[in-house]
């Protein structure tokens, strides 16, 4: 790779996408860790009222499968909830 070693290279992904690169050959020799967007709770790469939503389903018990707490939990402390809910509404609109 142009003198570069894969393997000193680390891909920062989205938790969604984890299991389809260390599946994929041609990133198989590269460093792959999972990236949390803060605020981004259905891990879809963007924040946006979607994530809002998957906060109220998880404070009512019904999460999606897609649910990523360490990006819904915004005040780190280990619940998502109205507080964390406020923080989502904050960066979406400063967007």
């Amino acid at each position: 790779m142009n003198g570069i070693e894969p393997e000193s290279i680390t891909l920062h992904v989205l938790a969604s996408a984890i299991d389809a690169y260390k599946a994929a050959e041609s990133w198989k020799d590269f460093k792959i860790v999972v990236t949390e967007i803060k605020g981004d709770a259905n891990d879809d790469g963007i924040v946006n009222v979607a994530d809002i939503v998957e906060v109220v389903n998880k404070s009512q018990g019904h999460p999606s499968n897609r649910f990523n707490m360490k990006a819904a939990d915004m005040d780190g402390d280990g619940k998502a909830d109205a507080k964390d809910i406020e923080k989502i509404v904050n960066i979406i609109m400063d967007k």
